[in-house]
């Protein structure tokens, strides 16, 4: 069948090292038996979320990360994408590293908009927008969390030619609007597909809500987690179903530019 698998998986936990390692390992071993050609995975999967002093002892260069995910990644063929602390210099970002199936590394975001007293106590913001990467046939974009709250970050990828979005998100209650409201109208606005990969873990305080889902440019369902299911979700991405539609609702190309300039 054309088009990509794309795959899900939202249980989130985290402990050490070596068990995240040994989760990653036997969850990127299930994506590939699902048929998938990349595996999504939520906002600071690595790691954990909310508890500032694990992040700062699990905090890792992209380089490290890699280096621990490529042996995964090519013993199953998989792109991995996950959400992790990225330790650069003195200061540790909030980030999501692109891992090729070939073990290389393809990207690398670093989350542009910290949500609360908690993120902006430990991470430090990113300077660069998004960045668009070419691969599997397709242009993706990648987001984090809040990012996504701000609708011109979506709007700026579909502008620049992105087919699909993929947002790594820690979402807790009471923001169930978030996967249910948010997200489809970001797909249907910019007529692109969005992943929305959405940790269901309980982390301390924190209790996430899961509803990971994957998004037609019609906003229509592909595939999408009960709550906070632990069940990883598979959805086939065929640009050609949704051509027609693309064509027609392009309406970031519609905006009055000379009135509502966007970068």
């Amino acid at each position: 069948m054309a088009g990509l698998c794309l795959v899900l998986d939202q249980s989130g936990t985290a402990g050490s090292e070596a068990d995240d390692l040994r989760r990653l390992a036997a969850r990127t071993d299930e994506a590939a038996k699902m048929g998938a050609g990349l595996l999504l995975l939520p906002e600071l999967d690595w790691g954990g979320y909310g508890h500032a002093e694990t992040t700062r002892t699990r905090a890792l260069s992209r380089i490290e990360l890699q280096a621990r995910l490529a042996p995964m990644a090519r013993t199953n063929a998989v792109d991995i994408v996950i959400g992790y602390p990225e330790q650069d210099g003195g200061a540790i970002h909030n980030s999501v590293l692109w891992v090729g199936a070939r073990g290389e590394l393809v990207a690398n975001y670093r989350k542009l908009h910290l949500w609360g007293d908690y993120e902006r106590a430990v991470f430090t913001a990113g300077d660069n927008r998004p960045p668009l990467v070419a691969r599997h046939g397709l242009t993706f974009g990648l987001l984090i969390c809040f990012d996504l709250d701000h609708a011109v970050t979506a709007q700026d990828l579909a502008r620049r030619g992105a087919d699909v979005i993929l947002v790594s998100s820690a979402t807790s209650a009471p923001y169930h609007m978030v996967p249910r409201a948010q997200a489809p109208a970001r797909a249907y606005e910019n007529a692109v597909f969005l992943a929305f990969c959405n940790r269901s873990d309980s982390d301390g305080e924190t209790p996430f809500i899961g509803e990971s889902r994957v998004l037609a440019p019609d906003a229509s369902i592909l595939a999408a987690n009960e709550a906070r299911d632990a069940q990883m979700i598979a959805a086939r991405i065929v640009p050609q179903d949704f051509a027609e539609w693309r064509q027609l609702h392009s309406y970031h190309d519609a905006l009055r530019l000379d009135l509502y300039p966007v970068p």
